[in-house]
């Protein structure tokens, strides 16, 4: 699970890079199901040790599925 967590996280910080990606449907859909996986396996995405804030984390901010909201690990 690790490998695949490790494999996930660029993708996934790529698009927070790029927000306007996630106004492409399916796209939105998979990085929303990426988010929930890594923190089901245990390993969330940790944006507080990037150095710098990525516009796409405000969006997930107030994603409208409580469980992205949650697998954001902002603190």
């Amino acid at each position: 699970m690790k490998d695949i967590a490790t494999h996930l996280q660029v993708p996934l910080l790529e698009i927070l890079k790029f927000p306007y990606l996630l106004h492409h449907k399916q796209l939105a859909g998979l990085f929303a199901r990426g988010l929930i996986a890594l923190n089901v396996c245990g390993c969330p995405l940790k944006l507080e040790d990037l150095g710098e804030k990525l516009p796409g984390t405000y969006l997930l901010l107030v994603h409208h599925d409580p469980e992205v909201q949650d697998s954001l690990c902002v603190y």
